[in-house]
């Protein structure tokens, strides 16, 4: 196993080839923020025992003399920690919310993270498509991509159309990723527009 707990004195030990606490995601080839606490260049396993929850990236050698990647969740407190792997998705998620600042629910991304991401996507879904219905897309040509880009492409042309319905990636931009990727530019547009006070958040009033 690259994770063991010691149910005598309750410390979760980690092994492998390199392991490393995820502090959060970047923009870059690794996704992931590192704090590396073991790295092997002589492929010797490393050990590190956590002396406080988080979440950590294993890797260990599988027969085709490769490396393979595992995320494991600990919580609790020294003496008395549990150990958990979730998936990459789950520990993608995680990771944003470690970037954010949020406060981690480590007991509970340890026993139902995979679910929990998966239950968020699909709460995520349903308020796209609401929103995407309620988009009056019938003056506007139909955006071309997945079902899941085409919701939330409407969702961010409809900002743009509702203040600015002449504007020409409006009539021009029918590809829904060029929307998706293109979203911050676009928001930024809508902020600088003018509106009228019916339509303006009480808090900008």
């Amino acid at each position: 196993m690259s994770v063991q707990r010691d149910d005598v004195t309750g410390f979760v030990t980690l092994r492998g080839y390199r392991l490393a606490r995820i502090t959060g995601r970047i923009s870059s080839k690794w996704v992931f923020a590192r704090q590396w606490v073991g790295w092997s260049e002589d492929r010797h396993s490393k050990i590190h025992i956590p002396d406080q929850p988080g979440l950590f990236e294993v890797c260990t050698a599988n027969r085709r003399r490769g490396l393979d990647v595992a995320y494991w969740v600990v919580s609790g407190v020294a003496g008395a920690f549990q150990c958990g792997q979730i998936q990459r998705a789950a520990a993608l998620a995680l990771a944003r919310e470690l970037h954010d600042g949020t406060a981690i629910a480590w007991d509970m991304w340890r026993e139902r993270g995979d679910t929990y991401v998966r239950e968020r996507r699909a709460a995520r879904r349903t308020e796209l498509q609401a929103l995407a219905d309620a988009c009056d897309t019938r003056a506007l040509p139909s955006l071309r991509g997945t079902p899941a880009q085409i919701r939330w492409a409407t969702v961010i042309r409809d900002a743009l159309a509702r203040l600015a319905p002449d504007h020409r990636h409006c009539r021009r931009c029918t590809r829904a990723k060029w929307w998706i990727e293109h979203r911050e530019q676009i928001a930024v547009v809508v902020a600088s527009l003018p509106r009228a006070e019916a339509e303006r958040e009480p808090w900008e009033l």
